[in-house]
């Protein structure tokens, strides 16, 4: 059996190879997709669930936390959904010029903001407290009150109603 394991590790490994060197991704220039496949073998992920949608789905989850987006409501659980009032709602972009009244509900855009910047805000709920000359003033929910955050309006989604 072990046998068996080390030999489909072995062909799954040099499948990746052959493919990112078919694409022209070389050794030299890829270190690190080079790393993460092995790190993925090593971990036997790819073996014990190649091809399926847990897969496919967890990959896409990490590669939004990878580029610092908040996870939305396309990356929720199913539990999440089921409980969830925001997840049932049709959430617009803002556009500027939009009527955004103190109480809305928004969040700030999954990708508005990159970097440390982006960590602290992006996916965040929460409600209008004013609009000024393009920017809004946003309670968190759960921050203590009385607390708001500006970000312009253009990086806002608003709630629009339940499905």
């Amino acid at each position: 059996m072990h046998e068996e394991t080390a030999e489909r590790d072995a062909e799954l490994s040099s499948w990746f190879a052959g493919q990112l060197d078919a694409a022209g991704w070389t050794h030299e220039s890829t270190p690190t997709i080079r790393y993460l496949m092995d790190q993925f073998l090593g971990l036997r992920v790819l073996r014990t669930h190649n091809g399926s949608e847990d897969l496919v789905k967890a990959i896409d989850v990490v590669d939004e936390l990878i580029r610092g987006r908040a996870l939305g409501p396309d990356h929720w659980s199913p539990q999440k959904r089921e409980i969830d009032n925001d997840a049932a709602a049709t959430w617009i972009k803002v556009q500027p010029g939009q009527e955004l009244n103190r109480q809305d509900r928004v969040r700030i855009q999954n990708d508005a903001y990159s970097g440390d910047k982006g960590v602290l805000h992006n996916g965040r709920m929460g409600s209008v407290m004013g609009v000024r000359y393009g920017m809004a003033v946003v309670h968190y929910d759960g921050d203590p009150p009385g607390t708001g955050h500006h970000h312009s309006i253009r990086l806002l989604e608003k709630r629009t109603a339940a499905q």
